[in-house]
């Protein structure tokens, strides 16, 4: 009789149970280009600083549910810090768009002509169905000292789908689109 009691008592907890939510993670990584590339030694422009808004240090992807509040997800996180991610994402973009090895490791500044400080003040989904990414980045001449130029960028793309995942695709689209725009700044200035 125990068994019994015990088997349907199991039996329930099973069937009531659900499956557990899966946990999705998102690098952020572009496409790179396969075969062997040739980098400049030592590279003449880098990465200094990447600076993420506090709201933003959390790993869930963050979805503004009405203005001024924001939600992070669950069970759709980056895959690491953000700030690591927007470091080797601007990285890889800014090589490729200027056609030279970038560098992103602080430490080696001193060797650099250009250092390029990123602050990221918003990147998140809209109520809307849009992805916003507000930032501003300076660039420095190392050599000299000084500040060579400051910039803020603003811009919004519509979600082609729901979900986090095209969330995550858009938010690299706009990280592209300010590579763009920095590597464009970058030029003028060498």
């Amino acid at each position: 009789m125990k068994a019994l009691v015990l088997t349907v008592a199991l039996a329930t907890l099973f069937a009531c149970s659900s499956p557990p939510i899966p946990h999705s993670r998102y690098l952020m990584r572009g496409d790179e280009a396969s075969g062997l590339q040739p980098l400049a030694s030592p590279a003449t422009v880098g990465i200094r600083r990447i600076v993420v808004a506090p709201y933003l240090q959390n790993p869930g992807l963050v979805i503004e549910t009405e203005p001024g509040e924001v939600r992070g997800a669950r069970y759709h996180e980056w895959a690491e810090p953000l700030d690591q991610g927007v470091r080797r994402y601007l990285r890889a973009e800014l090589s490729s768009l200027l056609s030279q090895d970038v560098d992103s490791n602080p430490s080696l500044s001193l060797q650099w002509r250009h250092a390029i400080d990123v602050r990221i003040d918003q990147l998140h989904g809209t109520a809307s169905g849009e992805a916003l990414l507000v930032a501003g980045w300076r660039i420095t001449d190392i050599r000299q000292s000084r500040e060579m130029a400051r910039f803020r960028f603003v811009e919004r793309v519509p979600l082609q789908s729901d979900g986090y995942a095209e969330l995550a695709r858009a938010e690299l689209a706009l990280l592209s689109k300010l590579a763009a725009v920095i590597s464009d700044s970058i030029r003028e200035l060498q």
